[in-house]
């Protein structure tokens, strides 16, 4: 049990001391009367029970429970949930019976859907149904009986330990069904933020019918408890790695309840007291006239005479117990007396580390210039990581504002920062420390505060946006010069977006900074974002145009995210498709704008759209929309069908409304829901004023956001100018089983598809609606092919007859410009993986290829490029295919060669990289000895190869040779003495390229070391010696022999090393290979953060098994005809 003291506030709550039976003092003040009958207690006690009530629900008139016949309408109301479609729906996809379910589990799914008012009803239905059958049972029975019935209906005495909406009954609960949900597990899937003015109706306070407090089981904040500010104060020691703080919340509480929880994890709570400020006016009269009924029926000392108010007088309320409960990583707040609605401030003291791993408030050491060891302390809440810093409501609907105290070492050369700007800082020479204090923050989710303590320095340059606000960028001292490119695209960005949203940036300032070791690619702190060194770091001289590309579409996705997240956050993690995929989307439309020279948006359709399709048609994937609940299921989502998938069918719905009334719908949203939180569903609303006629926004996305999948559109040709188009669901596996009725649309789709043709390019917009079963098209009779999903902007992948596929390919064949390149590039990712899926036959697909000797742009090669490093590695050893793929690779080779010239524009020096690469990784020989002559030379003291092309020289310059000392001195040498970030990661690729072994388990064992390989590179450097043919069997042997010290190193909860198991298994094609793989998970049960990647390794070596047998035949005989 916490310790308890005063606070200083004067308007103060307090209880007395005691057992917990209902001895609260001020508003239950005993007021002692005479005599009283028993029919007088009985009515005083109903009274107050029913101005209680009618407070609780009085904003809820339709939903009030009645007062007749209880069990009738409890029976009314269990019914209608088992009428419910979601209901219905839900308990087939999970095997169980629709009807027959437990009171239990009923409850759990009102709660989970947000339908917490009408649970309540069940629950208190239910006790007076019970207490009114004991009362009968009891009323009939002249003398005492020995019943088991009677026996076990003893009377509650204990008043105060439950609220009216405990269930602990004088009967048996209902029996449990053995497929029953677990309460533990129960998933609120609701809003948790009530407006000001709402008093609801929850749960929280009462026990579950096994008499559990809610806290213990229900991962979710209570709805009536809201924070409004916070006033914080964090002092991180940088040298001990511990953290002290103090924080006030100012909070609203919406219902009288006994206990106030919120989260915190891994701290130790040193002292805790609450405040009253002001109470509900309303509710403390409504308590008033309760208490006034129950105490002229009799003295308040006397156990069950109603509410047990907190009193408010002078000296504070007493705290009777403070629980942290690692279950749910709840800080639980217990008092003896029932709280008032009002607002309250509670105030925590505590204490914590700093050696969380990258979470939470975090520190880490870097070596500086020289050569001395540096601490900073750093941050990194997303997504349920702030409850590590300090005791919050960590969900992110519970915005507040933050005021916000940073203590560091009073030397100038270290910094403190935030998300806002410093108001002023105050030095204790006493403690040589300083207290740096920032101004107010508007009100916004816990996962965006930041706190950083550094010595790192600010770009001098000085950049303003539009509207006179500083954009910054921090970074260590000798990596300062290599900001700049960072901060022209924050600059570029945050003006684009703030007149794209036609909405201002918010905050007072943007600051980037510079992370050396992040467990991110980059954080979105409103005002404050954080990087990771390599994904905003850029040296123009030293780095290549791939480079550039990745760090600008990092900083212009965080910055877009200051918008959608920060300004307008989801409401719960269900919809976190909302913040990523939109993110994603507009770095691709902001950088298209910045740079109309890199074709950025047909290069998002390639490595976004097209890629993406590839996961999302295995019965592995998952909806945009995911319900979750706990922190490993929260940490999950964050993955490519959220960031991909969601910003893929966001540039569908784009295409569909127009670019301008797209715009402008946006614009809708982000004005409506500012500083507060939305559903995917308020997005569809705002869209629907602007969509074309006879759209219903809702209706078409959510068949594209609300259940997995997408279709394939069949094309047959019916005559000149005719054809006809289908749907059906797209699976790569075609054996693959699933049940249509898991889906509320039964796996069909709205789709908007758009058409080229030989003879014209129009715009014109079609729809095969989910009921249809086809949809006739007609064009000129003219026309010699017909190209559907024009610029492929809708995510279906498309099939044609053979006549539709002999006249693309000819098409292609006699002048591939007459079809637009993302168009081309879309053909062959359709083909393959059609024939993947045997809708197709490989020799079409391969066909395809044929006319690639003459394509000389970089979106066709790069998903060719994908085609054929997935054909090569199913078939490693094929001397048929490499010499094939070389065949068509020569030509744009020869044309590019290994030397950039003046005049190369940012399309070739990439296409250059690409096909290079792709060249060298078919064992090409001239391609392989030109590799290996550019490495040898710069190992020995020769010049740099061009930046676009290190990584290719590097990785295949050591490729070509096991000599064990060529590696130690590219690791002695370069890698250890590399300064630059982007060319040590170049390097440490390079270095998992040897086909040595034992400097492969050399790397393996120096991977540990975060000295040399920080741990935000650790499962990278594993990957890339996976990919290693001869690494392969080392790292699938490390990860199962030191699962245990991965295990503790980085948790389940972490999604990196949840997802690892996906890329150690990605060359498996064997059944020998997924028994293992099986058994490992059997011997592992527990996944975290990891379950669907598990189920994605299973899959996929199941269907290169799969494919093996089925194409593998086929693919050796087209290539001994045609290489």
């Amino acid at each position: 049990m916490a310790p308890h003291f005063r606070q200083r506030r004067s308007v103060l709550l307090n209880a007395s001391g005691g057992s917990g039976r209902g001895k609260g003092r001020g508003l239950l003040t005993p007021c002692l009367v005479g005599f009283c009958t028993v029919l007088a207690v009985v009515t005083a006690c109903l009274l107050a029970t029913l101005l209680l009530l009618h407070h609780q629900l009085k904003l809820f008139p339709d939903e009030r429970p009645g007062l007749v016949d209880l069990g009738k309408d409890l029976d009314e109301q269990l019914r209608a949930v088992e009428g419910h479609e979601m209901w219905a729906m839900e308990r087939v996809r999970a095997g169980l019976n629709v009807t027959g379910a437990s009171l239990e589990e009923k409850v759990a799914w009102l709660l989970r859907h947000g339908q917490r008012l009408r649970a309540a009803r069940i629950i208190l239905d239910y006790e007076r149904a019970v207490a009114a059958n004991a009362s009968v049972a009891e009323a009939s029975t002249a003398a005492p009986s020995t019943s088991p019935t009677a026996a076990a209906a003893p009377a509650p005495t204990d008043t105060t330990s439950t609220t009216a909406w405990s269930t602990s009954a004088p009967t048996a609960p209902p029996e449990r069904s053995p497929n029953a949900e677990p309460l533990e597990e129960t998933e609120i899937i609701s809003d948790p933020l009530r407006p000001l003015e709402v008093e609801a109706v929850v749960l929280s306070p009462a026990k579950s019918e096994a008499g559990v407090e809610a806290w213990r089981r229900v991962p979710r904040l209570a709805e009536d408890v809201l924070p409004d500010r916070y006033d914080l104060v964090l002092q991180p020691d940088l040298k001990a790695g511990t953290l002290s703080g103090k924080v006030s919340i100012t909070m609203r509480v919406l219902a009288p309840r006994r206990d106030v929880w919120l989260h915190a994890l891994h701290m130790y709570i040193n002292e805790v007291t609450l405040a009253l400020v002001r109470p509900n006016a309303t509710a403390e009269a409504e308590a008033a006239q309760a208490v006034q009924a129950a105490q002229a029926a009799q003295p308040s000392e006397t156990p069950g005479t109603g509410p047990d108010w907190c009193s408010r007088a002078p000296g504070g309320l007493k705290v009777n117990e403070t629980v942290l409960w690692a279950a749910t990583q709840f800080l639980v707040v217990r008092l003896d007396c029932l709280l008032v609605p009002g607002v309250y401030d509670l105030h925590i003291s505590f204490t914590g580390s700093l050696l969380t791993e990258g979470r939470g408030l975090f520190r880490f050491a870097y070596k500086s210039t020289d050569n001395t060891t540096r601490y900073i302390a750093t941050t990194k809440f997303e997504p349920t990581y702030a409850r590590l810093a300090f005791p919050c409501f960590d969900e992110p609907a519970m915005k507040a504002s933050y005021k916000v105290r940073l203590v560091k070492p009073a030397s100038q050369e270290y910094i403190a920062l935030s998300n806002s700007d410093v108001l002023g800082q105050v030095t204790d020479t006493a403690t040589n420390l300083t207290t740096v204090e920032f101004t107010e923050t508007v009100k916004m989710s816990s996962y965006l505060a930041a706190f950083i303590v550094c010595d790192f320095e600010k770009d001098q340059e000085n950049k303003t946006m539009s509207s006179g606000k500083p954009v910054n960028i921090y970074a260590r001292h000798e990596q300062i010069d290599n900001t700049k490119e960072a901060l022209n695209v924050a600059y570029y960005a945050v003006n684009f977006y703030a007149d794209y949203f036609k909405i201002p940036y918010p905050m007072p300032k943007v600051d980037l900074i510079a992370i050396p070791d992040f467990v991110s690619g980059a954080m979105e702190n409103w005002g404050l974002i954080t990087f990771r060194e390599t994904s905003v770091l850029f040296d123009p001289v030293e780095n290549s145009k791939g480079n550039q590309e990745a760090i600008s579409e990092t900083v212009a996705h965080e910055l877009a995210h200051m918008w959608f997240g920060n300004l307008v956050t989801m409401k719960w993690w269900t919809d976190l498709w909302l913040n990523e995929g939109f993110a994603t989307f507009m770095a691709q439309k902001s950088l298209s704008h910045m740079h109309p020279d890199w074709d950025y948006n047909n290069q998002f359709i390639v490595d976004t759209m097209l890629s993406i399709l590839k996961l999302d048609s295995e019965l592995s994937s998952h909806p945009v929309l995911q319900e979750v609940s706990s922190p490993d299921q929260i940490t999950e989502i964050f993955d490519t069908i959220s960031y991909d998938k969601g910003s893929s069918v966001i540039v569908m719905l784009e295409a569909f409304m127009g670019e301008d009334k797209f715009a402008k719908g946006l614009h809708t949203y982000l004005n409506t829901h500012q500083y507060r939180n939305a559903e995917t569903a308020d997005l569809w609303r705002s869209l629907q004023d602007y969509a074309p006629p006879n759209v219903d926004v809702a209706k078409v996305m959510d068949t594209w956001t609300r259940q997995m999948g997408f279709p394939v559109v069949t094309v047959t040709t019916t005559g000149p100018g005719k054809y006809v188009l289908s749907q059906k669901r797209f699976l790569s596996n075609p054996e693959a089983t699933y049940d249509p009725s898991t889906s509320k649309y039964g796996y069909k789709w709205e789709i908007p598809i758009f058409i080229a043709t030989s003879v014209s390019k129009s715009y014109e917009l079609y729809w095969l609606d989910s009921t249809q079963e086809k949809l006739d098209i007609t064009v000129e009779s003219s026309v010699q092919w017909i190209k559907i999903n024009h610029h492929q902007t809708s995510y279906f992948r498309t099939n044609y007859d053979d006549a539709g596929w002999s006249a693309l390919i000819g098409a292609l064949t006699q002048d591939a410009t007459q079809i637009d390149a993302i168009d081309r590039a879309g053909l062959i990712s359709d083909a393959f993986s059609l024939a993947d899926a045997q809708q197709i036959t490989y020799g079409r697909a391969l066909d395809l290829t044929k006319y690639l000797v003459n394509e000389k742009e970089l979106v066709p090669w790069d998903a060719a490029g994908t085609a054929i490093a997935t054909l090569l590695q199913r078939l490693p050893q094929s001397e048929p295919l490499k010499k094939y793929a070389i065949s068509l690779l020569k030509p744009i080779v020869s044309s590019l060669t290994w030397s950039a010239g003046a005049s190369d524009g940012h399309l070739t020096r990439r296409l250059r990289t690409l096909v290079l690469e792709l060249v060298c990784s078919l064992d090409d020989a001239q391609a392989l000895s030109q590799a290996n002559s550019l490495f040898s030379s710069w190992l020995n003291g020769g010049p740099k190869p061009d930046p676009d092309i290190r990584s290719v020289v590097y990785r295949y310059g050591l490729g070509a040779s096991d000599n064990v000392d060529q590696w130690n001195n590219l690791f002695e040498t370069k890698f250890k003495k590399e300064t630059n970030t982007q060319e040590r990661a170049k390097l440490m690729a390079a270095l998992a390229a040897t086909p040595n072994v034992e400097s492969l388990k050399k790397y393996l064992d120096i991977a540990k070391d975060e000295s040399i390989i920080r741990s935000q590179d650790y499962f990278t450097v594993l990957g890339y010696i996976a990919n290693n043919p001869k690494g392969e069997q080392l790292v699938w042997d490390f990860y199962r022999d030191q699962y245990d010290y991965l295990l503790k190193r980085f948790t389940l909860n972490d999604r990196t090393f949840g997802r690892f198991i996906v890329r150690v298994t990605g060359k498996f094609d064997t059944e020998t290979r997924l028994t293992e793989l099986k058994s490992f998970f059997e011997q592992h049960p527990d996944a975290g953060a990891g379950t669907a990647a598990r189920k994605q390794a299973l899959e996929g070596v199941e269907n290169r098994i799969k494919w093996l047998a089925t194409h593998k035949k086929a693919v050796e005989d087209w290539l001994g005809q045609n290489a």
